[in-house]
């Protein structure tokens, strides 16, 4: 889980670096048409890459809580979702 741990940090770096990239050619496709579609594309994508990263680290968070025994020490409430989950 380590070796995860880090290239999710690397990623995590690139994909805020992307976002500002983004976020500056943004102010300048108002002169250029062609270019706010592929922005609003490469936008989307950039966000939905954020999901996948903060699924990864709810689930990195979850098998941490039952490797140490937090989930096992709810008793009860352990077997009862509000939201569905992977834990």
């Amino acid at each position: 889980m380590e070796g995860m741990e880090k290239h999710h940090k690397t990623l995590m770096h690139w994909l805020s670096a992307i976002l500002d990239v983004i976020t500056d050619a943004e102010k300048q496709a108002s002169r250029r048409g062609g270019v706010k579609k592929w922005l609003e594309e490469l936008k989307a994508a950039a966000y939905e890459a954020n999901e996948v990263f903060d699924d990864f680290e709810y689930e990195a968070l979850c098998r941490r809580a039952k490797k140490n025994g937090h989930i096992a020490k709810l008793g009860i409430m352990a077997g009862v979702k509000l939201f569905p989950t992977h834990c």
